[in-house]
């Protein structure tokens, strides 16, 4: 899925299956139950996004989209 190209499961987020409803309802009670990995996932996250989506990465990005739209 979206996340698993952005984050890694038990470093910056916590990632389950889309159509586990059990395990969602798992992994949402952990959150709730431990402070400690709701802080670590939360500011490893932060730093994940803040490093992965700069400015200058998505101009670039979208610089390299439009140039291959444009030659084709």
């Amino acid at each position: 899925g979206i996340a698993n190209d952005f984050f890694v499961h038990n470093e910056d987020a916590w990632i389950v299956p889309h159509q586990s409803a059990s395990e969602m309802a798992a992994a949402f009670t952990k959150l709730l139950r431990d402070q400690s990995l709701r802080q670590r996932l939360g500011l490893c996250a932060r730093e994940r996004v803040l490093k992965v989506f700069t400015i200058e990465k998505m101009i670039s990005d979208f610089e390299s989209i439009y140039s291959k739209g444009t030659l084709k």
